[in-house]
């Protein structure tokens, strides 16, 4: 019987600790990220790897994403967008309400600044896209 009551004993104190470690990284509010190596650089227009993907997926919003039966859907886009003059203008009705984690709106500007960094920074495994030269955000 004492066998039985201090392996009850360890389990309990192995579950306590437990506990108090998850309470204090939930007061820390840390993000745990269990990967098979670390990613290459946590900027989205200049990563490379699909571990940083799989980071920017859980950290990031995007104006549309693919769903399970590889349909684009809108994310922060609030419909499909709009393509005229050829091809060469998108207009895209942007989500209301929208903001950044520091509380900054998110408003055409913020997505235009964005998606310009993508395609002019040096560097940046993005700008081969075809990403038209003129947007309009609504």
């Amino acid at each position: 019987m004492p066998r039985i009551i201090k392996g009850l004993a360890i389990i309990v104190s192995a579950l306590a600790a437990l506990a108090l470690t998850d309470a204090a990284h939930a007061q820390k509010k840390t993000l745990v990220v269990a990967l098979n190596q670390d990613p290459d650089i946590l900027d989205p227009t200049l990563a490379r790897t699909y571990v940083g993907r799989i980071i920017f997926s859980q950290m990031c919003e995007k104006l549309y994403e693919i769903d399970e039966g590889l349909r684009i859907q809108p994310q922060l886009a609030a419909a499909m967008p709009a393509i005229s003059d050829g091809g060469r203008t998108v207009t895209i009705k942007l989500r209301p309400g929208v903001k950044f984690n520091d509380g900054t709106p998110m408003d055409a500007e913020s997505v235009r600044f964005s998606l310009e960094r993508h395609r002019t920074l040096k560097g940046s495994r993005r700008s081969r896209w075809s990403i038209p030269s003129r947007y309009v955000f609504a």
